[in-house]
């Protein structure tokens, strides 16, 4: 685990300032909710250290990226390329770094949307993406959400989800099709 540890090091170390300042919150923050709800921190902290390696890359870059690593690219992908990130980011944790875990890929990759079924791990770097404590303190509707996800990560979920597809629906711009179903699982699962 060292090489890969050192790998994804070395990459983060040439992200912007305030990406490698969300990556620490979000790392802070996802390893209290590992510690929280029984997943494991190291690989936690891995995943979370990695979700982001290319999420300052131009559009045209994440463009580029996907098609050298052979991922398809839907048309919401096509039209808001910044959706990519995690999925390159996993594609380089399991095609150049050989990343054993693929619990750590799958977190990666899912990070922006989410899935259906998502294990401990993708719930908990889901989350901890998304309210680390900046993100709470630049929009405090997120508050409830971080207090609610040390609780029960399953109803977090739902209300993050619920709230970002309400908002990009209000602004007129699409919504991924995998957040969709995501949001729809943990509707079912959430209110059963």
């Amino acid at each position: 685990m060292q090489t890969l540890v050192d790998s994804i090091t070395y990459l983060s170390e040439d992200l912007p300032p305030g990406l490698k300042d969300h990556v620490t919150r979000t790392r802070i923050l996802g390893n209290e909710l590992a510690l929280i709800h029984g997943a494991d921190i190291d690989k936690c902290d891995l995943a979370i250290k990695a979700h982001d390696l290319f999420r300052h890359n131009t559009d045209q870059e994440l463009l580029k990226n996907s098609s050298d690593l052979n991922i398809t690219v839907d048309y919401v992908e096509q039209n808001d390329p910044i959706l990519l990130h995690g999925r390159i980011a996993a594609s380089v944790l399991e095609e150049r770094f050989n990343c054993p875990y693929q619990d750590i890929i799958d977190a990666v990759r899912y990070h922006t949307t989410g899935r259906p079924n998502m294990s401990l791990l993708e719930k908990v770097v889901f989350i901890a993406d998304k309210v680390e404590p900046f993100k709470v303190k630049a929009n405090d509707i997120l508050a409830p959400i971080l207090e609610i996800s040390k609780i029960d990560l399953d109803k977090s979920i739902e209300m993050y989800l619920s709230f970002r597809i309400s908002e990009r629906l209000k602004g007129g711009h699409s919504v991924h099709p995998l957040a969709i179903e995501t949001w729809n699982w943990f509707v079912v699962r959430c209110h059963q």
